[in-house]
């Protein structure tokens, strides 16, 4: 046998050694590389990076079936290969099953990885990745592209975004109506009406906007989408007092029903809370209106943000979704009302 170099390294270590040889013969090679190491001999094996078992004087020797600089890996018994390399190897392969059973019952496979979800942090980002590579639905769009998806929705949604635009529009028409039985039930009737011309003028502005139909549509181009990419993946933004989300969760409600219908048990929180300040301080500001002999008004821009933007929303998970009194978030009472303006 030739004298012969190689590199090896430990299952478990991404460093690398050289080592001689002479006479080049599997059980040299092994025993060096063992004792380089400081790996057990017995029952050791020399593998490839694709973990082929190297037991062969002839493939040991040849340099086209052998990987580019003869790199082998030194696995003792019972041991499983963890180098960087195994693991992404290890990823190839369970895709690539993952999508013959896909192909072969989407339902399972998608049930699966949504159940696979709640072990973790880390599981609910690895399943969210691993859905995407096997799934051919989430960039689907209409109706005939992926029925299934749109069991129970009305006919008149033809695609998965008008959907969510109606989701969307909808969380938003709620806040609004929130506000008009707030008003409705002043007792004050010079309130009252002042209260009603405000939320006369908050409609106007949703109506501007689209009632920010765009916060849960993937395809919005104006710049409200609260989605991370053009796929529709949704990330937890963390409880109102956190800058993120803790558990790293995240959700695509075009990609399956179940998401999709999980979705909606997410929530949009505000920071300053909507019953507990916001509309108190709206009824406040009413009553500096009136008794400010016509100087003042309502800064109803300021209660539109605080309302219907995310400058005060944050879209969370349940577990996320903090619904004790947020204490230190409150209105800022010298933005409630502001001088008039003579135009």
């Amino acid at each position: 046998m030739s004298r012969r170099s190689f590199k090896v390294s430990r299952w478990d270590s991404s460093e690398r050694y050289g080592i001689t040889v002479s006479p080049a013969s599997v059980d040299d090679v092994l025993a060096k590389a063992c004792m380089k190491l400081g790996v057990p001999g017995r029952g050791a094996t020399l593998r490839t990076r694709d973990n082929t078992v190297v037991d062969e004087d002839d493939f040991l020797l040849s340099g086209e079936l052998l990987p580019p600089n003869n790199f082998l890996v030194v696995v003792p018994r019972g041991s499983i290969r963890t180098t960087p390399e195994d693991l992404l190897l290890d990823l190839d392969n369970l895709v690539s099953n993952l999508k013959d059973h896909y192909n072969r019952d989407e339902e399972r496979v998608t049930q699966a990885l949504h159940d696979y979800r709640d072990r973790s942090a880390e599981a609910n980002i690895a399943a969210g990745g691993l859905e995407k590579l096997v799934s051919t639905k989430i960039t689907a769009s209409r109706r005939d592209q992926d029925p299934e998806w749109f069991l129970n929705v009305k006919s008149r949604f033809e695609t998965k975004e008008k959907f969510m635009r109606d989701r969307a529009r909808s969380r938003v028409v709620g806040y609004l109506s929130v506000t008009k039985e707030f008003v409705k039930g002043s007792k004050d009737e010079k309130v009252k009406a002042l209260l009603e011309e405000t939320i006369a003028k908050l409609i106007d502005k949703l109506r501007k906007v689209s009632y920010f139909e765009g916060y849960f549509d993937r395809s919005d181009k104006s710049g409200v989408r609260l989605c991370d990419n053009d796929e529709g993946h949704f990330s937890c933004q963390g409880a109102y007092n956190v800058q993120e989300c803790q558990h790293r969760n995240s959700i695509n409600p075009y990609a399956s029903i179940q998401e999709r219908i999980e979705f909606s048990s997410w929530n949009l929180d505000h920071l300053i809370e909507k019953s507990r300040s916001v509309l108190p301080c709206l009824e406040e500001a009413a009553l500096r209106v009136l008794g400010s002999g016509g100087k003042l008004e309502i800064n109803d821009d300021y209660f539109f943000r605080l309302l219907f933007t995310i400058e005060n929303l944050k879209f969370v998970e349940p577990a996320c979704h903090d619904k004790t009194e947020h204490t230190d978030r409150q209105c800022d009472k010298s933005e409630i009302t502001r001088k008039v303006s003579h135009r």
